[in-house]
């Protein structure tokens, strides 16, 4: 994707966002929850630290702060080889990212192939959950929601960029609009289909096996021309300032919360069904 088509698709952020990114982010981010560092409670990271938990439980601090707070908490314990990677993860997956039906042999081949990204696509929206947290300069997670997003934004460009596969999602007002018809109908004369339904893709969607290194690879260029000088001050927390165009996973955020709200409100105003007639 050229620099031209980048910056066509952060304007169209900011269109959606008011022209104000960071404003929205605070507004809809409401990830964190105090759940994860009060004491006694089973959703409680395991590795907190009693340092930070004034930091937590100030009211006047904002929840993406918080939220990014824990997330550099986070990072910090997983590059840490004194602790249990493995606990990390299932916290990340499990209570974090709200996929409780994960078996345990699943997160520990996650583990298992942390350096290398030999995983099945079927689990990615789990094992790119970890990789977010351990790999915070570079990597993203890859979300039903997010690529509704992404996928929106590329069908607009109307350029030769292939899509994203969109995993599985449960959100209702995306299920109602769904993305991925929306293509399919748009190249439905490039999409190939045998007897049994099974459909063959790869002159629309981006391969299985590459998918998640041209869309970290997308997300990263975003995130620069996305965001300017914004940051998060997280000196009290961690002893720096969190520069919003330094870590992709902002823009990941963004258009996460982006999907449901101002994204799905687009598509329904900018598509129209025409049946043909004989």
């Amino acid at each position: 994707m050229n620099n031209c088509e980048i910056e066509i698709i952060a304007k169209k952020i900011n269109i959606l966002t008011d022209n104000n990114p960071l404003t929205y982010l605070e507004k809809k981010s409401i990830w964190f929850s105090e759940s994860f560092v009060s004491d006694g409670n089973k959703n409680k990271y395991p590795y907190f630290d009693y340092r930070y938990k004034d930091f937590f439980f100030d009211t006047r601090i904002k929840k993406i702060d918080k939220e990014v707070g824990l997330k550099f908490i986070v990072n910090h314990s997983l590059n840490d080889p004194t602790k249990d990677m493995e606990l990390i993860a299932k916290w990340i997956i499990k209570t974090w990212g709200g996929i409780k039906g994960i078996k345990d042999s699943t997160v520990k081949n996650i583990v298992k192939n942390i350096d290398n990204y030999e995983y099945p696509f079927k689990n990615i929206s789990s094992w790119s959950k970890v990789h977010s947290f351990k790999n915070i300069n570079n990597d993203i997670i890859y979300d039903s929601k997010v690529i509704y997003s992404l996928n929106w934004l590329l069908l607009q460009l109307d350029g030769d960029d292939k899509f994203f596969l969109q995993p599985e999602g449960r959100n209702k007002r995306l299920s109602a609009f769904p993305i991925n018809a929306i293509i399919n109908f748009k190249y439905t004369d490039l999409i190939d289909m045998n007897k049994r339904g099974n459909k063959a893709i790869e002159k629309v969607y981006i391969n299985e096996n590459e998918v998640y290194k041209k869309y970290r690879k997308l997300i990263i260029e975003l995130n620069r021309t996305l965001w300017n000088d914004e940051y998060i001050d997280l000196t009290n927390l961690i002893g720096e300032k969190i520069y919003l165009k330094n870590y992709p996973f902002f823009t990941e955020l963004l258009l996460f919360n982006m999907a449901d709200d101002v994204v799905v409100d687009d598509v329904r105003k900018n598509i129209s069904i025409l049946f043909k007639k004989d």
